[in-house]
């Protein structure tokens, strides 16, 4: 794409997002509450009883879980469309893992629950709102269960005590609509559409000494939506106005 189709490019961008362009006040200092849902996909490759399953099921027909957050974040703008944010809360995931293979199947299950501490950056441009950021994990409890059937036989349901998820740090890119970023407001609605993901590719495993299980890849990918009222605390300017 060259330098005349990219400067048209963000012209139209600027006009779609409308009047007001640079919306919020510097130093404004705005708290969002932002509950999130989403789906996950786990990165999921297992030892069982010494034995990589992927060598024996010939099908992976599901990687898939639910995720859910409940955060506080704090955003302060710098300038009129740029702001930098942290926060805390609460969040966790159930991820499953199934593979098969003629009539013989494995699924494991997986639930954690975490204290999140998120934090990173914000472009405001009227109503239309991206960013990015980074947030550690830092688990609250931790369960596994997997059922096997083989060779025809009875599913057999086992619940692995010696699993637990580690603390682990991801990242997420943000990009939707924030009604607080209208010029004159002080507060509103926002919608984010997130996709995010472990940095780690082992966020857990079982003690490999006491249980059948070990897992030589656990990381996880996302898509979620963010929903985000948020109200103006304060504007403190820097160096004032």
């Amino acid at each position: 794409m060259d330098r005349k189709r990219v400067i048209l490019f963000l012209v139209l961008v600027f006009v779609v997002v409308g009047g007001g362009l640079f919306a919020h006040d510097k130093g404004d200092l705005m708290l969002h509450i932002e509950p999130q849902i989403g789906l996950v996909i786990p990165n999921t490759v297992i030892k069982y009883r010494g034995v990589d399953l992927a060598d024996y099921f010939d099908t992976d027909p599901g990687r898939l879980g639910f995720e859910w957050a409940l955060r506080g974040t704090v955003h302060y703008y710098f300038v009129d469309f740029f702001g930098v944010n942290a926060g805390m809360g609460f969040g966790g995931h159930i991820l499953t893992y199934n593979l098969l293979k003629d009539g013989d199947s494995f699924v494991n299950t997986l639930v954690g629950t975490y204290f999140n501490i998120p934090f990173g950056f914000r472009f405001s441009f009227s109503a239309f709102a991206f960013g990015a950021g980074l947030t550690a994990n830092l688990p609250l409890a931790s369960s596994s269960s997997f059922s096997e059937k083989i060779g025809g036989g009875k599913s057999n349901d086992t619940d692995d005590d010696y699993f637990e998820f580690n603390p682990y740090m991801s990242w997420y890119v943000d990009i939707g609509f924030d009604l607080s970023g209208i010029k004159d407001r002080k507060g509103g609605f926002g919608m984010m559409f997130r996709l995010g993901g472990s940095l780690s590719d082992k966020i857990g495993d079982s003690d490999k000494n006491k249980s059948s299980i070990e897992y030589t890849s656990l990381g996880v990918f996302s898509v979620s939506i963010v929903f985000s009222p948020a109200i103006e605390l304060a504007n403190l300017p820097i160096g004032g106005k």
